[in-house]
C-alpha cells in the first residue's frame, strides 16, 4: 500500500444507505454489500475517536408510518394495480438502521 497506512471500516448489515464521518471528517457513503469504507490512518487518533454513521431508511417504512398516522403525503392520483386507492398502512415495516456488527480492520 505504499507509505499510506489504511484501515477498513466494516459496518456489517446496513439498511439502506450509510454516510460515515470519523472525528467530524466525512469519509464516504456505502449503499451495497459489503458495506465497507476505506479509512486513511491519518484520521484515526490514538484514543478518543468519534464515529458518526448517518443511516438513510427505506422510503417504504416512512410511507407505512404516514399512512398509519393519516399523514397526507400523496399530492397526485396514486392507485395500485387494481386501481384501488394506494394505502400502505397494512404493510409490515422492513428492518432498518445500522444492524452491524461494526468493526475497524487493518486493510494491509
Amino acid at each position: 500500500m505504499g507509505n499510506k497506512s489504511q484501515f477498513k471500516l466494516s459496518l456489517g448489515e446496513v439498511r439502506e444507505v450509510a454516510d460515515v464521518l470519523i472525528n467530524d471528517v466525512y469519509v464516504g457513503r456505502t449503499w451495497s454489500v459489503p458495506f465497507e469504507i476505506n479509512v486513511d490512518s491519518k484520521l484515526i487518533k490514538a484514543k478518543g475517536n468519534k464515529l458518526r454513521v448517518e443511516i438513510r431508511n427505506l422510503d417504504a417504512n416512512r410511507i407505512i408510518w404516514m399512512d398509519r398516522n393519516k399523514v397526507s403525503w400523496q399530492n397526485f392520483f396514486f392507485v395500485d394495480v387494481s386501481y384501488n386507492s394506494f394505502n400502505a398502512a397494512g404493510w409490515n415495516p422492513v428492518p432498518s438502521g445500522l444492524i452491524g456488527p461494526v468493526k475497524l480492520l487493518s486493510a494491509e
